[in-house]
């Protein structure tokens, strides 16, 4: 499949610019030639992407800029990935605590919670009978020397 590719590539050379034997990469050469024996002898090229790598470039610029004193960051950075590596092990036990008032936490709160959602529905359902009460003209409806009025008066009672 990727000899076809190249063949593809050497095959555009008539109609586009660039696409010559001459252009072919050795990326490109590495794909047809290597891959696919190296993919069957190491199980895949997981093993050859950098990605651990840029891993580690992130890792030591992210302690270098939070957790360093920056005076001497290659020291920092050996410090900091020893710790982690040493602590890696460990597992936090969380606290125990006692609750003191075991009604508040089963009933009480849930009852706050719902009279707060209540007043709130209330207050919205109160705001909505305010706004549809309301007798002002429709902006949609007024014409250009209305809104510009309307502006005038609004922005006079503010000033005022």
């Amino acid at each position: 499949m990727a000899k076809k590719w190249i063949q593809l590539f050497n095959s555009l050379s008539s109609v586009y610019d660039g696409y010559t034997k001459e252009n072919v990469t050795p990326y490109m050469h590495a794909m047809v030639y290597h891959v696919l024996t190296l993919m069957r002898k190491h199980g895949g090229i997981k093993k050859f992407t950098g990605q651990g790598i840029e891993q580690n470039n992130d890792d030591c610029r992210s302690i270098n800029l939070t957790k360093s004193n920056k005076w001497d960051a290659a020291k920092d950075v050996l410090l900091v990935s020893n710790r982690v590596e040493i602590l890696s092990s460990f597992r936090r036990t969380p606290s125990m605590y006692p609750k003191r008032n075991a009604q508040y936490w089963d009933n009480d709160l849930k009852e706050k919670q719902a009279k707060i959602k209540h007043k709130m529905k209330d207050e919205n359902k109160q705001i909505d009978a305010n706004i549809q009460s309301n007798d002002e003209p429709s902006v949609e409806s007024m014409s250009p020397a209305e809104l510009r009025a309307g502006f005038k008066h609004s922005m006079a009672l503010k000033l005022a």
